[in-house]
C-alpha cells in the first residue's frame, strides 16, 4: 500500500504538462461494474434476470455464419476464402454443400434452411433467395432482381430477410417491402414508414419496423390486411432481435438481454453483471430452448441457464483501452474460461474519436486519482509505454514468465525485442513486420546493413535507380532516427543522449540523402520485388502480416532475398516488430497475479486459423506460431505454399529482431522540428544535435 501511495503521489508531477485545463472521467463511469445476483449469505438468487453461464463456441475455420434451431447449432462454412461451395454443418455433422457466390443471410427454420445470395455477373449483380429442406434438398430459388428496381450496385440493396411459416418479408432499398409466399413467389409489396428502420419479427409472426429516437426505439406494426405500418409502441434503446422461446421480442442493451411484450415492456432475461459475464460486441441474438445464441464479429457464445450456486463471485480486472476492438472479444473468451477472474474493458476514447493527448490525460488522471486500471492496452504510434515503465508504473513480466510452470522464455517469440532496460513491460497476441528486402546475392544472408553501406550504394546508383523507393527525409527520420530514441532516452534516470558523434552522423545522413519521392516520372505500378531482382531498385518495402509474407516476396522476386530492414549505425538488425496490441500490467494493481493469468491466456489461446484473412497470422506464442506455419505449409490452396526452408528462414529472422517499433511521439516532434532549420541550411548537424539535446532533456526532466 505504501508503494502505491508513493507512485500515485509521484504521478502528480509526472504528467502535469498534459493535464492543464482538462478534465477526465473515471474508469468506473464508463461501464457499470459487475455485481453478482447471488446472495452469498443465503445462496439464493436475487438478480433481476436469470442465472446463466456462458459457453465459448469454437467456430470451424472459415465459418461465415451460425444459427441455432431445436437445440442444435448450424454452421455455414466456406470452402476457401471467396470461393464456393459452402458447407452446411449441423453440430459436427456435415449436411452437404451448396453452390453460392456471396452469402448474405443464413437462417434455419422448422421447415428448412434459407440463404440469400449475391452473384456478380457482367451485366450486374444477381440476388436470389434459396430454400433447402432440413436435409439440404433444394426446395426453391427465387430470383429477386425482377421483383424490384435496384437503386445502386451492391448487395446492400436487400437489407433484411424475415421468415414466418407462410410468408417471407424482404426489406429492399431501405424503405421498400417485398412479401413472398412459402414457395418464393411475390404476393405483395409495401413501404416502410421512414428510412433508417430495420425489420424484426415477433414470436407470433407479426412484422415490425423499428427505428431509433432520442428516447429509445419506436416500433411500427405491419397490418397484414392493409399492408400498412402503424405506430405500435416505444421501448428502451438497444438492438432488437426476433422473438421466440417465450419472448415476444428480444432487446439487447449494454446491461444484458431483455424480453419485450406486445406493449414494449422490457423484462430482464440475462443481466451481464449479475452473471459475471462480458460478452463483448454482439450483432445477433437468438433464443432457442431456454438458451441464447450470441454472435459477435469474431466470437460465438451460448448462454445456458445454470444453478445460481454455479456462479461463483469473481475478482474484477479492469483493462483501459484506446480502442476495445478485439480486446473485448478476448476478455469475453477469458471470462467464459476463468472461474476466478472477470475482465471488464473500458474504452478511454469514450466510444468516439479522441486524440492521443486526450487518451493519455484520461490514463494519467486515473493513475493520479488511485482509480488506475489493472491493465492498459497501448497502441503503437499513440502512447509509448516506455515512459510508464521507466517510472515504475508497469510490472516487469520477465520474472513472471521465468517463474511460470506452463510458460517459458523460449515460448515467447520476439523475447529479445520485448526487452526494455532489462525488463518486459508489454505483451501482445500477434505482430507484424515492416521491413526492407534486397537481393541475397548482393547482401548475403543477413538482417542488417550500415549507414555507410547505404551511402556508398546510393552514391553508386544511376539517377533513374533507387536505393529505397519513395524515400523522403521524413520517412528516414521516422524509421532510422526514430529507432535511436529508444536507446537515447533513459526514463528511469530522467536523462537523454543526443549530442554525440553517432547521432550527428544520423543527422548528416538525413541531410545529405538523395530523396526519391514518388512522382509521375518514377511511379512504380505493381510489386517492387521484380525491380529489385532486375537491379533497378536496391530494396523493396515488405509488409509482413502472415507467416508466408516473406516467402511470397521471394516468389515475386524470383530469387532469394535478404530482409535487411533500415540501415543502422552498427549494421545490426534493421527491422523492428510491431505488436498489434501492447498489453501492460499496472504496478498499482492489487491483482497482478490475475492480470498475468489473463495475459498468459491471451498468449496460449491464440487463434491460428486464417478466418476471413488471406493468410495465417504471426503469433507471439511460439507453439501457436509453429502451428500457424504448419497450417500454411499444409494449405494446398495457398497463394504461396511455404517450405521448411521458408519456415526456418522466418524463425531465424524473428530471433534476430532486437526492437519493437515504439517511440515517444513528443521527442520525435522535437527532432522533426529542429531538423527543419538544418534542412534550410540555417543549422549544422552538430548544432541541431545540441538543440535537440537541450529540448529533449527539458522534456524528459518534466516527466520526472
Amino acid at each position: 500500500m505504501k508503494k502505491s501511495r508513493i507512485l500515485a503521489a509521484l504521478l502528480c508531477l509526472v504528467f502535469i504538462f498534459s493535464a492543464c485545463g482538462k478534465d477526465g472521467n473515471s474508469a468506473e463511469d464508463s461501464q457499470p461494474a459487475y455485481s453478482g445476483g447471488l446472495d452469498e449469505a443465503t445462496m439464493e438468487w436475487t438478480g433481476q434476470g436469470g442465472a446463466y453461464k456462458m459457453e465459448n463456441i469454437e467456430l470451424p475455420e472459415l465459418c461465415q455464419d451460425v444459427d441455432v434451431y431445436g437445440g442444435e447449432l448450424y454452421y455455414l462454412v466456406q470452402s476457401e476464402i471467396d470461393i464456393s461451395p459452402y458447407h452446411i454443418l449441423r453440430g459436427d455433422k456435415e449436411l452437404g454443400t451448396v453452390e453460392r457466390d456471396f452469402n448474405v443471410e443464413f437462417c434455419v427454420k422448422e421447415d428448412g434452411i434459407y440463404m440469400l445470395d449475391v452473384s456478380f455477373e457482367e451485366e450486374g449483380q444477381e440476388i436470389s433467395l434459396s430454400k433447402y429442406s432440413p436435409e439440404l434438398e433444394p426446395v426453391f430459388t427465387a430470383e429477386l432482381n425482377g421483383m424490384y428496381e435496384s437503386e445502386r450496385y451492391g448487395y446492400g440493396d436487400v437489407q433484411s430477410v424475415k421468415i414466418t411459416g407462410d410468408r417471407i418479408y424482404l426489406q429492399v432499398n431501405q424503405t421498400e417491402l417485398l412479401i413472398l409466399d412459402s414457395q418464393g413467389q411475390l404476393t405483395g409489396s409495401g413501404r416502410l414508414p421512414a428510412e433508417g428502420l430495420s425489420l424484426v419479427l415477433s414470436e407470433d409472426g407479426t412484422l415490425y419496423a423499428a427505428g431509433e429516437t432520442a428516447e429509445g426505439l419506436t416500433l411500427y406494426r405491419l397490418d397484414g390486411e392493409t399492408g400498412e405500418f402503424t405506430q405500435a409502441f416505444a421501448c428502451p434503446a438497444g438492438s432488437l432481435f426476433d422473438g421466440g422461446d417465450g419472448s415476444y421480442l428480444l432487446l439487447l442493451t449494454d446491461e444484458g438481454i431483455y424480453s419485450l411484450d406486445a406493449q414494449g415492456t422490457a423484462s430482464p432475461k440475462v443481466i451481464w453483471s449479475e452473471c459475471y459475464l462480458n460478452p463483448g460486441s454482439i450483432y445477433k441474438v437468438k433464443a432457442d430452448g431456454g438458451k441464447f445464441l450470441c454472435l459477435g464479429s469474431d466470437s460465438c457464445y451460448l448462454l445456458t441457464p445454470t444453478e445460481p450456486a454455479e456462479l461463483q463471485p469473481k475478482t474484477e480486472l479492469l483493462i483501459g483501452c484506446m480502442d476495445p476492438n478485439g480486446m473485448d472479444i478476448l476478455a469475453a473468451r477469458f471470462n467464459a474460461h476463468s472461474d476466478e477472474y472477470y475482465v471488464r474493458v473500458v474504452d478511454y476514447s469514450g466510444g468516439i474519436y479522441a486524440s492521443a493527448e486526450e487518451v493519455q490525460l484520461r490514463l494519467n488522471t486515473e493513475l493520479i486519482s488511485g482509480k488506475a486500471p489493472d491493465m492498459f492496452c497501448f497502441f503503437s504510434g499513440w502512447i509509448s509505454p516506455n515512459i510508464y515503465a521507466g517510472k515504475g508504473l508497469l510490472v516487469d513480466m520477465k520474472p513472471l514468465i521465468e517463474a511460470d510452470e506452463e510458460l517459458s522464455p523460449e515460448d515467447i517469440v520476439l523475447y529479445k525485442a520485448l526487452d526494455y532496460n532489462g525488463g518486459i513491460y508489454v505483451m501482445g497476441e500477434s505482430f507484424y513486420l515492416d521491413t526492407l528486402a534486397a537481393r541475397e546475392s548482393d547482401f548475403g544472408q543477413r538482417y542488417g546493413w550500415t549507414l555507410e553501406e547505404y551511402r556508398q550504394i546510393d552514391a553508386g546508383l544511376r539517377e533513374d535507380q533507387m536505393c529505397i523507393y519513395n524515400l523522403s527525409r521524413e520517412l528516414f527520420i521516422y524509421n532510422v532516427i526514430g529507432r535511436y530514441v529508444r536507446s537515447a532516452v533513459d526514463w528511469t534516470g530522467s536523462s537523454c543522449d543526443f549530442d554525440n558523434p553517432e547521432f550527428v552522423d544520423l543527422l548528416r545522413t538525413v541531410l545529405e540523402l538523395r530523396e526519391t519521392p514518388e512522382d509521375p516520372n518514377n511511379m512504380v505500378f505493381g510489386p517492387g520485388e521484380p525491380r529489385v531482382a532486375a537491379g533497378e531498385q536496391t530494396t523493396v518495402a515488405v509488409f509482413a502480416m502472415f507467416v508466408s509474407s516473406l516467402a511470397e516476396s521471394e516468389q515475386m522476386a524470383g530469387c532469394p532475398l535478404s530482409f535487411i530492414g533500415w540501415p543502422t549505425p552498427d549494421g545490426s538488425c534493421g527491422t523492428d516488430a510491431s505488436l498489434n496490441t501492447q498489453l501492460a500490467i499496472c504496478s498499482l494493481s492489487q491483482h497482478q497475479e490475475g492480470c498475468w493469468e489473463f495475459i498468459k491466456y491471451m498468449l496460449m489461446n491464440a487463434n491460428t486459423n486464417r478466418g476471413v484473412m488471406p493468410g495465417y497470422p504471426l503469433l507471439m506464442y511460439r507453439p501457436a506460431l509453429e502451428e500457424s506455419i504448419a497450417k500454411a505449409m499444409a494449405d494446398e490452396d495457398a497463394q504461396v505454399k511455404m517450405t521448411q526452408a521458408d519456415a526456418d528462414k522466418l524463425l531465424d529472422f524473428l530471433d534476430a529482431i532486437e526492437n519493437l517499433s515504439d517511440y515517444d511521439r513528443a521527442i520525435m516532434d522535437i527532432i522533426n522540428s529542429e531538423c527543419q532549420a538544418m534542412f534550410a541550411g540555417d543549422k549544422t548537424p552538430e548544432e541541431t544535435a545540441k538543440l535537440i539535446q537541450s529540448r529533449a532533456s527539458l522534456y524528459v526532466a518534466e516527466q520526472s
